[in-house]
């Protein structure tokens, strides 16, 4: 492993790039909006659809929220452009630093534990890249080495799947105690927008707000669904691509062109099925606080209550579409509803 162990390989695993970050500060009002419907804040009236089968009396009117793009305007209406580009900046980028330094070290882990499967030096880009047609560079550090994690764990022996699977369990839990903190004062400083609390602004005043009112413990609420939900995910993804990979597709080249949509797909699929811990999880993030909207969160006891709570009131999947997001009476909402 000498080879793979020189600076220039580091450079080239390593995911970060400033537009990458610039991408993520510009679609903020999205999360924000993202972040107050998981709360349950619908502050817009729903619309009636004019389904088809409406016209024929064969279908019952639906109706849909506003999409967040609409969402999104409203916001910038009521509190003004800055306020909607930087509310939780701070902590999204501390979030998404560890988070791209945790992935770095997945790929780090799985090149140093996966030696005995891997190519000549000399051929080690063949290995990694999933594009069928990779444009030539000189310039090695642009490169990305996207399918390396799934390429390893896909054409391993199943004893080894199992352990690469456990070390990367292992290290998820280990991203999420990092980025915990960051994410819960990221969720409380977009929830300060329902009642304009201010005790949230600011990065330092959200976390002296949060220890004031939950001590160290309020920074890891929501810890637990989050974790089940990226084991879930983890698990699913990893398992049907290395499914895919030898019983359907029969090992088939690394430069297939298939592979890729059809990890994305994947990806999609179990992300949606999974979505309802994401919605947990935001909820958990604001309990024991006292911003408005975290009154429904404080009337839970645990992670699974909210979660029972949400799946029989039809809200496990709120925010999980960013169009047609179907209207469903939240009887247990009224505090969070009205303006």
């Amino acid at each position: 492993m000498e080879e793979l162990s020189d600076t220039n390989l580091d450079r080239q695993l390593h995911t970060i790039s400033p537009e990458q970050c610039l991408i993520r500060q510009l679609i903020n009002p999205i999360r924000f909006s993202r972040t107050l419907i998981q709360l349950g804040y619908e502050p817009l009236p729903p619309y009636r659809s004019l389904h088809p089968l409406a016209l024929f009396g064969w279908s019952k009117p639906l109706f849909f929220y506003p999409n967040m793009f609409a969402y999104a305007r409203y916001l910038f209406h009521k509190r003004g452009f800055w306020y909607v580009m930087t509310t939780g900046f701070q902590a999204r980028f501390f979030c998404d630093l560890l988070t791209d330094a945790c992935q770095f070290m997945n790929r780090r882990f799985m090149l140093e534990n996966s030696s005995y499967s891997l190519p000549p030096p000399s051929n080690v880009d063949s290995f990694v890249f999933a594009d069928p047609n990779p444009t030539t560079d000189e310039n090695l550090h642009a490169k990305r080495w996207n399918g390396l994690v799934e390429n390893i764990m896909e054409e391993t022996t199943l004893w080894k799947f199992g352990v690469h699977l456990s070390g990367l369990l292992a290290m998820k839990a280990y991203e999420i105690i990092l980025t915990q903190p960051f994410y819960v004062i990221m969720v409380r400083q977009m929830a300060s927008f329902v009642g304009g609390e201010s005790g949230y602004t600011w990065f330092h005043q959200a976390v002296w707000s949060i220890y004031k009112e939950s001590g160290l413990a309020g920074f890891v609420q929501g810890f637990w669904p989050r974790l089940f939900c990226e084991s879930i995910r983890l698990i699913l993804y990893f398992s049907a691509c290395r499914f895919i990979r030898r019983h359907v597709l029969s090992l088939c080249d690394r430069e297939n062109g298939l592979l890729v949509p059809l990890r994305t797909l994947l990806l999609i699929i179990i992300t949606n099925c999974t979505y309802r811990y994401e919605v947990v999880t935001c909820m958990m993030a604001v309990r024991g606080s006292g911003l408005v909207a975290a009154r429904e969160a404080n009337t839970f006891t645990s992670w699974r209550s909210c979660r029972r709570a949400l799946t029989e009131t039809g809200q496990a999947n709120r925010g999980c579409m960013p169009f047609w997001r179907g209207y469903v009476q939240a009887k247990h909402l009224t505090a969070l509803q009205a303006e």
